[in-house]
């Protein structure tokens, strides 16, 4: 059974280093602290850069009982509270999965954030796209192993540019999966299953107290631009763009890094207009 409510923060892998206004980053599915490291090693000379992985992930506990989107929110939740950490006062950037978390924790649970930043996040519009991905991951894992399983998911989650520049990269994820999961596949598994366990409903405005941006990689594979742009729109967020593929941060760490700074320094509740929570002109 799943140690709901009953971990310590010895079993927790995390890192809070710097000093400065506070930025949470969330984990996509698939990420540990390590793929943060070119971010932090700059973020953490004007912010205090707070990262943790969740069960199943980096070198957090391993439980596949933690196989539902909500154990992750609880998790998250939880991890707030251990470390004393007040939402209000934190810039939080997600990606992909951890963009849906914290939205999950804003809409849903009443979180209430300084600012959100959501990076690479499936807009509602996607589901049965995103729905298909998750399961053909899984046969894929099932019917074909790590290996495979590695390929279909960084063919889709990086650009072309990416392997063309970094033609190891895919040899060293495949590698470090197996190091990961080669004996626990069934955490492997949970990660997979995770967007299964949850479907979001549509939102608009309303649904938001704090202000929201919006970050698309230029060759998402996986949210296309045409569906940030729209549900930007739809929920009056700020929208921006970093040439890379879908797993920005870990591409262009340089224009991650830049973004970030200027958004966690535009905090300032008075300079958004509360209508739409798009910086005002």
């Amino acid at each position: 059974m799943m140690r709901q409510n009953s971990f310590s923060i010895e079993e927790i892998n995390y890192s809070i280093r710097g000093e400065g206004a506070p930025l949470l980053l969330i984990n996509g599915s698939y990420q540990s602290i390590p793929s943060w490291e070119p971010l932090i090693r700059d973020l953490e000379k004007s912010c205090k850069v707070i990262c943790f992985d969740f069960p199943n992930q980096g070198k957090t506990f391993k439980d596949p009982a933690y196989n539902t989107f909500s154990s992750l929110c609880d998790f998250a939740e939880q991890f707030l509270e251990t470390i004393k950490i007040n939402p209000s006062e934190v810039t939080t950037f997600g990606l992909s999965m951890g963009a849906e978390i914290i939205r999950c924790l804003h809409v849903e649970r009443q979180v209430p954030f300084k600012k959100m930043i959501l990076g690479g996040i499936s807009p509602p519009s996607l589901k049965n796209f995103k729905r298909q991905y998750v399961k053909t991951l899984m046969s894929t894992l099932r019917e074909s192993g790590i290996d495979a399983f590695v390929k279909v998911l960084c063919f889709n989650v990086y650009s072309p540019v990416y392997f063309e520049k970094n033609p190891q990269a895919l040899n060293f994820m495949i590698m470090r999966y197996r190091d990961y999961f080669g004996k626990n596949i069934e955490s492997l598994a949970a990660l997979i299953c995770l967007p299964l366990t949850h479907e979001f409903n549509q939102t608009d405005v309303s649904d938001y107290r704090c202000p929201v941006v919006l970050v698309s990689g230029t060759h998402d594979n996986l949210v296309p631009i045409f569906y940030s742009r729209e549900y930007a729109e739809q929920i009056g967020a700020s929208l921006h763009y970093i040439c890379s593929g879908h797993t920005f941060p870990l591409e262009n760490p340089e224009e991650t890094v830049a973004l970030l700074k200027e958004l966690v320094r535009d905090t300032a509740i008075s300079s958004y207009d509360r209508n739409t929570w798009k910086a005002a002109a």
